[in-house]
């Protein structure tokens, strides 16, 4: 959520409007994370290395923010003379990457849980929404307090600890 919240505010500017921005970078996520969740149910069948797969999407995470926190202000620097709907579409274009791989990680965990065990299932819906909660709160008052690239860090570091999670989670389970 403090990625989707900063990449929100980011855009604001971009699109003109708040309701456009909010409406654009909606649609733009949503999409995209469900064609990545898909996605990642499509690679997991068919080459069963899940782990890679999430580990792959995490640093791609990592990787696309990155870019966008040197990119993003340039970009819009270059295009803001551009017609409304040509920056629409390059919004989509833009968020959509992002949101593709943000799609893949929490859908291919749930999935490695219910094959080692489905009990932690709902705890981990649980966490997850808690979180959801807690992360565009926090997103909101990081973003007042230090700026939105300052959020879309902090996006970074939360995406570099589940890597380091993963990879420690992967090695434990090997044994």
């Amino acid at each position: 959520m403090t990625i989707e919240i900063a990449i929100l505010q980011k855009f604001i500017l971009f699109l003109g409007y708040p309701t456009r921005a909010l409406s654009v970078a909606l649609f733009s996520l949503l999409l995209s994370s469900g064609v990545g969740s898909y996605v990642s149910g499509y690679l997991a069948s068919k080459f069963k290395n899940v782990m890679k797969i999430i580990v792959l999407a995490c640093l791609s995470i990592i990787i696309l923010i990155a870019v966008y926190i040197f990119t993003l202000s340039m970009i819009f620097e270059l295009l803001l003379q551009t017609s409304s709907s040509i920056r629409v579409v390059l919004a989509v274009l833009l968020i959509f990457p992002l949101g593709f791989f943000m799609g893949i990680p929490f859908p291919s965990c749930i999935s490695i849980l219910k094959e080692s065990t489905s009990e932690s299932v709902p705890w981990i819906w649980g966490v997850n929404g808690l979180m959801s909660v807690l992360g565009s709160i926090l997103a909101t008052i990081g973003g007042i307090l230090f700026g939105f690239n300052f959020v879309l860090l902090f996006g970074i570091i939360s995406y570099s600890i589940a890597l380091v999670c993963i990879v420690f989670w992967k090695k434990h389970e090997n044994g």
